[in-house]
């Protein structure tokens, strides 16, 4: 079996490079262990590297895009893919992109064109492009405009919020004609069309490792690598992740998908002393909904409000979502009681607990050892040294990452 993920993921906090080492442990520990819950499920690399011991999976997010990701990777009928993967490159046409009222967009696409051209027989004066970027219209938050967006349902969601921030005009144009395509596909094709844009949308953003802010054109230097990943063909791209998947077999035990807080998820699994429950929770408060707003927006496609600096009463620089979801791992004031819920449930049923979890979190190593005696758990740890990124930033992080094994006592 391939085991590269058919949809990688350009993604703050993934486990892949460190997912075999994670996998082969859990092995180890727990060698009778049929069942795998992978709890905080994002990208799905610990599930995927985990494909190769035949565990029964469980897989849960709360955040949708990962669901949708998730359910692609590991449920969804790999029927119709190849198919699909040629049809929607008729999609480039003009005549797609500019459908309804995206019709709007048509003098700043062919500015766009002439732009990326200069840029590319290098006469382009890169202040020329961020005026472009800085007098492009968006949305203002205005209540009423949403209100008249969400009536009129036109698939217009990208432009309208996005354009010249976190992507390009014609990008934009495509992930909202995509979009639209996909909600007259069957659902698996659906699902999976969806999962394969997202999985795009992560390597052509224009941002660092993440969706919190755009990069703005500030300098000659930042336009060159604004241009470069603006001009990166997002059908293109999907249409390869299509492929891939079409080649991507599903898991021996059929998979189990869910999108639910933690504690519903422990409470909807038939947990019992065969089970391994993996726990890679959000370090921080960031950890990921303010990270990966962009990309539950495309799943959701729900025209939301976005949230407002008081200060200046304008749209805030990231162009969140009102309703992003925040972990109570990621918030200092709760994470040890979310430890310690976490913890009695899965002591309910004597589940094993694996807990992948850094240095530089919330909570130290000897308070996650407490909370685990105190709820009937007994634990080893192992560890190995990382390199994080600076996200965006020039340096980079030394960071212990803690791989915690956890038995119920008894057991």
């Amino acid at each position: 079996m391939n085991m590269n993920s058919p949809l990688p993921m350009q993604y703050l906090g993934s486990k892949t490079r460190i997912s075999n080492w994670v996998v082969s442990n859990i092995k180890d520990s727990f060698p009778s262990s049929t069942t795998l819950i992978d709890l905080f499920g994002g990208s799905g690399s610990i599930s995927f590297s985990a494909l190769k011991y035949d565990y029964t999976l469980y897989i849960n997010d709360v955040q949708p895009y990962s669901y949708i990701i998730l359910k692609s990777i590991f449920s969804e009928s790999r029927d119709g893919l190849k198919e699909l993967a040629n049809d929607i490159l008729k999609l480039k046409d003009e005549k797609y992109l500019l459908r309804n009222s995206r019709s709007d967009a048509r003098n700043l696409l062919e500015k766009e064109t002439i732009l990326f051209n200069k840029h590319q027989d290098k006469s382009l004066d890169w202040v020329e492009y961020k005026e472009f970027c800085e007098t492009t219209p968006l949305l203002s938050g205005n209540k009423e405009e949403i209100m008249k967006l969400r009536k009129d349902n036109d698939w217009n969601l990208f432009f309208k919020y996005y354009a010249n921030t976190y992507f390009g005009i014609k990008q934009c144009l495509v992930l909202d004609k995509l979009r639209e395509y996909a909600e007259g596909l069957s659902p698996n094709l659906r699902c999976h069309l969806i999962a394969s844009t997202i999985s795009v949308m992560t390597f052509a953003v224009s941002s660092t490792t993440h969706l919190a802010q755009f990069l703005k054109p500030t300098s000659k230097k930042r336009v060159d690598n604004l241009i470069n990943k603006r001009d990166i063909d997002i059908i293109d791209k999907v249409s390869d992740r299509l492929k891939q998947l079409s080649k991507s077999p599903l898991p021996k035990y059929t998979s189990t998908i869910l999108n639910l807080d933690f504690k519903d998820a422990l409470c909807n699994i038939d947990l019992n002393k065969n089970s391994i429950v993996y726990v890679d929770p959000p370090y921080f408060k960031e950890h990921y909904s303010r990270y990966y707003h962009v990309l539950d927006t495309f799943y959701l496609y729900d025209y939301p409000h976005l949230t407002i600096n008081p200060r200046i009463n304008k749209v805030t620089i990231g162009r969140y979502r009102e309703d992003r979801f925040v972990s109570e791992f990621g918030l200092k004031s709760k994470v040890k009681k979310a430890f310690e819920n976490l913890f009695d449930l899965c002591y309910e049923c004597k589940a094993n607990i694996v807990l992948s979890y850094a240095d530089t979190s919330l909570l130290k190593k000897e308070i996650i050892l407490e909370i685990a005696e105190n709820s009937g758990y007994r634990g080893h740890v192992k560890q190995k040294k990382l390199m994080h990124t600076g996200q965006g930033q020039p340096r980079n992080k030394k960071v212990i990452e803690y791989l915690y094994f956890f038995e119920p006592n008894g057991d």
